[in-house]
């Protein structure tokens, strides 16, 4: 596959066909990523979600170490673990406190959340192919839904 200079590809992207000709379903094929690492992106971030936790003062430094071994699973060990441990959840937009970001649009209906810590905090966004794009992040439990 040739990629441009910014580092996309230049090729559409590879389809799974359906096995009936007459239902039209396809899959792309690059967005399951399944034996692939996440790259984490702040891009997005909600920046007033950066305060210190009342908590943990070593909130942040747990979560950077939980986003190291998030890093080391790969998605196909993400998707199998359990939500409290290494696994992720789904939460309705709905039941989310903050006002969502503009790159949130209304027919988004649900935020993928991640555990930051071994204390139940989160961190929540979106994933677009292998990346997952932090929107929020939980110092102070509570902060972002009722858990």
């Amino acid at each position: 596959m040739s990629h441009s200079k910014r580092g996309k590809s230049t090729k559409a992207h590879p389809t799974i066909k359906p096995i009936k000709d007459d239902v039209d379903i396809s899959v792309d094929a690059l967005t399951q990523y399944a034996e692939e690492h996440p790259v984490f992106s702040f891009e997005h971030l909600c920046e007033n979600f950066l305060r210190p936790s009342k908590e943990s003062p070593d909130f942040f430094q747990d979560f950077v170490k939980r986003l190291h071994k998030l890093g080391e699973l790969g998605w196909k060990q993400i998707r199998t673990s359990d939500r409290h441990s290494f696994g992720m959840e789904k939460i309705p937009v709905a039941q989310m406190f903050p006002q969502m970001p503009c790159c949130v649009t209304e027919d988004v209906t649900e935020l993928s959340v991640f555990r930051a810590d071994g204390a139940n905090r989160v961190f929540a966004g979106f994933m677009r192919d292998k990346i997952f794009f932090v929107l929020f992040i939980e110092s102070n439990f509570g902060d972002l839904y009722n858990h």
